[in-house]
């Protein structure tokens, strides 16, 4: 008698957040987060904001820095070691060979993944307000716009690891694909003209941070940014989220691993 749907999700959940957290990247993670405070620390001690704008590097750093360089890099390292990894060490094998259904254990898979990395980027977004307190004494950060970017976070987190995890599923060498779209795709396409900006998750989300910290509307005008409407940046995150997430669904359930045990 198979298990229960839920004992399916728990089983992934915990054995992929467990694999997740003692991996040497959780460590890793947790340095690169306190080397961007302690960056955020000194550009403020450098170029101290006025009073009017005493809210606007935190804000600026947490969409350029948190949305788009951790982020992808937290769900990009977490998915792949919860869809990739396993693979190789075995743990997949260990759970498949379990009766099990293959659709709850990938969502609890997918869920591991998506708690550390968020858990790490909250991580990281609660020093960078820490650090501006230190510094400027103060900052608007909380609890007006927290709960916000808290949720953006959950947003961006999402979709990024359902992509990634689809990209484990699909190719053989998905580090290879999962970098490319990243570092290349996420990081440069966001500054070219026209509409291409648009195709990419970081974009997207600046658009929705915006929407929920008006205060920066000033500057992305003053930047010539042109950000969609949130509505269209929302739509866009559910459904290419969506669709990663469907199509993860399918081939976990429906591919034959080659490591698989009869």
């Amino acid at each position: 008698m198979g298990f229960p749907a839920g004992r399916g999700v728990l089983e992934g959940f915990r054995l992929t957040l467990r694999h997740c957290l003692r991996s040497r990247r959780t460590f890793l993670f947790l340095a690169l987060g306190a080397g961007l405070v302690a960056l955020e620390c000194v550009a403020l001690v450098k170029h101290p904001p006025t009073e009017s704008h005493r809210f606007h590097p935190l804000l600026i750093f947490l969409g350029t820095t948190v949305l788009g360089f951790s982020l992808p890099l937290l769900s990009l390292f977490y998915s792949l070691s919860a869809f990739s990894d396993d693979r190789e060490d075995g743990t997949l094998i260990y759970l498949l060979v379990r009766p099990v259904p293959r659709a709850s254990l990938y969502a609890g898979k997918l869920l591991g993944a998506l708690v550390a990395a968020g858990a790490l980027g909250a991580f990281i977004t609660v020093g960078l307000d820490v650090a501006t307190r230190v510094v400027l004494g103060s900052s608007p950060l909380l609890p007006a716009l927290y709960p916000r970017f808290l949720g953006l976070l959950l947003i961006g987190t999402g979709s990024y690891a359902a992509l990634y995890a689809a990209l484990a599923l699909l190719f053989k060498r998905p580090a290879i694909v999962c970098l490319f779209h990243a570092f290349i795709w996420e990081s440069f396409l966001p500054n070219a003209r026209g509409q291409l900006p648009n195709l990419t998750f970081s974009h997207n989300l600046k658009a929705l941070l915006v929407d929920w910290a008006p205060e920066l509307k000033g500057i992305v005008a003053q930047r010539r940014v042109i950000l969609p409407d949130a509505s269209d940046a929302g739509t866009f995150l559910a459904i290419v989220g969506g669709a990663a997430l469907v199509a993860g669904v399918a081939l976990f359930c429906t591919r034959e691993w080659e490591k698989r045990a009869e």
